[in-house]
């Protein structure tokens, strides 16, 4: 995942962009997702710039939470190779890609800045 490091001047915090372009997983999981919105009453799919997401509060609770439970073990078992994350949240379930924290320690002396960047999956 493609990220860069920069700030304008020495006055300015660092700043950070993670740069994501591949959603080519977006075209398994939408179809899928549908699937579960034409068998579940109430859900819909609600498509954000990163995630694809499958809320279910309006249906039958009971069959409502089943069918996340079946949603998002279809969707592991379909993404496992694939760099994105299915979480299951209060009636939704969710698919994005994965984020990494990073965490960035400068040290400053009477040499240019040394950078240690530590990058932890999330």
């Amino acid at each position: 995942m493609p990220f860069d490091i920069h700030r304008w001047n020495q006055e300015q915090e660092w700043e950070t962009s993670i740069h994501i372009s591949d959603f080519s997983w977006k075209e398994v999981v939408e179809p899928i997702m549908n699937r579960y919105v034409e068998s579940t009453d109430g859900s819909f799919i609600e498509p954000k710039e990163s995630a694809l997401v499958w809320h279910y509060q309006d249906a039958d609770p009971d069959f409502g939470s089943w069918q996340a439970k079946e949603l998002s073990d279809h969707l592991e078992s379909m993404l496992a190779n694939n760099p994105v994350s299915v979480k299951s949240g209060h009636l939704i379930v969710e698919v994005k890609p994965q984020v990494y924290n990073m965490m960035f320690i400068l040290s400053i002396s009477h040499t240019p800045f040394t950078y240690v960047i530590f990058l932890f999956k999330s």
